[in-house]
């Protein structure tokens, strides 16, 4: 009669052991599942600062006002149209402004 109590304990033994074994699985399944959630959710957000930002590079505009063609030796004309140069300053042609696009 032992013998059979032994084979019933082996047997609980190896139900309990199963079941360990399924709450394991179930538990790394939830992990990765979590885990892949966080990349999804990581890279869209990162896709939509960029779309919403912008470029991650640095831009490359160009502006002029009159100040900075006055510095250049660009003429500036006054109320009566005389030009006024600044002599010691480069001539415009060597300083030409650069035209940029973004599309």
């Amino acid at each position: 009669m032992e013998r059979v109590a032994g084979v019933r304990s082996v047997v609980a033994m190896n139900e309990i052991a199963q079941r360990k074994l399924a709450e394991r699985r179930r538990r790394i399944a939830a992990i990765r599942r979590s885990v892949a959630a966080a990349a999804v959710v990581t890279f869209a957000l990162a896709w939509g600062v960029i779309g919403f930002d912008g470029s991650i590079g640095s831009r490359t505009t160009t502006t002029t006002s009159a100040a900075s063609d006055q510095r250049a030796g660009v003429s500036a004309t006054t109320d009566d149209d005389t030009e006024e140069t600044d002599d010691t300053s480069i001539p415009a042609t060597d300083t030409a402004p650069v035209v940029t696009s973004q599309s």
